[in-house]
C-alpha cells in the first residue's frame, strides 16, 4: 500500500476515474487511491485507514448538511479536506470556508489547478482557486475599500492574496502576470500606503476592513 491513502467521495464514477489520474500524475506510485460513493462507505473506510487526503465531490455526495464536514474533521483529523464544486454559489463557499475547510476548487478547473492544490496541501498551506477565489472577492468587495485605501481594486486583490500567504510568484501564476508586474504593484502598494513590509501591510489590511470576511484564510 502507497503511503498516500486518499478517498474520493462522490457517486460519480467517471468523475473519480479522472480525478484519480490526477493524484496519480502528482504522487506516482505514492498513491492509494479509493473511491467512496457514500458516507457510510467513507466513514468505514476513516476506522480503518487514516487517509492523507478526503477529496469530495460537493454537489453530488450523500452530505445531509454542511456539518458532515465538521463530522470528517473530527473522524478524520490530519486528513486534508478537498471540496470540489461545480457550482459558483458564493455564499456557499463562505459557509463551507469558515467550517475550517482549507482546500477548495472549481471542478472545471484545469489540472495545473489541481496540481497547485495538491502542492498546498504538500506545504500545509490553503487553498482555494482562482476562478472561485474572484467570485468571493466579488461578494466581499465593499465599494468604499478602494477609495478609502487609496488602492486601485486590483491592488486591494493584490493585498487580499499576501495575507493569504501567497508568495509574489504564486499571485503572478494566480493573475496569469509577470512576477515584475506583481512585484512593482507590491512596491506601490507599499508607497501608497507608506508601510515596509507585509506584515505590516496584513495589519494596515486587518485595521482598514480589506480583509474583513475573508478573515478565516489567515
Amino acid at each position: 500500500m502507497g503511503s498516500k491513502v486518499i478517498y474520493i467521495a462522490g457517486n460519480q464514477f467517471l468523475w473519480y476515474i479522472g480525478l484519480s489520474q490526477v493524484f496519480k500524475n502528482f504522487y506516482g506510485s505514492d498513491a492509494c487511491i479509493e473511491f467512496t460513493p457514500t458516507m457510510e462507505i467513507l466513514q468505514f473506510a476513516i476506522e480503518n485507514t487514516e487517509p492523507a487526503i478526503i477529496a469530495i465531490d460537493y454537489q453530488n455526495f450523500d452530505f445531509t448538511s454542511d456539518n458532515d464536514f465538521l463530522n470528517l474533521k473530527v473522524l478524520a483529523p490530519t486528513a486534508a479536506i478537498l471540496v470540489v464544486s461545480e457550482n459558483s454559489d458564493g455564499k456557499q463557499l463562505k459557509d463551507v470556508l469558515k467550517l475550517g475547510i482549507s482546500y477548495y476548487i472549481y471542478k472545471s478547473s484545469p489540472e495545473e489547478s489541481f496540481t497547485s492544490a495538491l502542492k498546498a496541501i504538500q506545504n500545509k498551506r490553503k487553498f482555494i482557486c482562482s476562478e472561485l477565489y474572484e467570485i468571493l472577492l466579488q461578494k466581499d468587495k465593499k465599494t468604499t475599500v478602494a477609495e478609502l485605501t487609496k488602492l486601485s481594486n486590483s491592488e486591494v486583490e493584490i493585498v487580499r492574496y499576501i495575507a493569504d500567504g501567497k508568495t509574489t510568484k504564486e499571485i503572478a501564476e494566480i493573475k496569469h502576470l509577470s512576477f515584475h508586474t506583481i512585484n512593482s504593484h507590491r512596491k506601490n502598494i507599499f508607497r501608497k500606503l507608506n508601510i515596509n513590509n507585509s506584515s505590516e501591510l496584513i495589519k494596515y489590511a486587518n485595521n482598514n476592513d480589506i480583509i474583513h470576511d475573508m478573515d478565516y484564510y489567515i
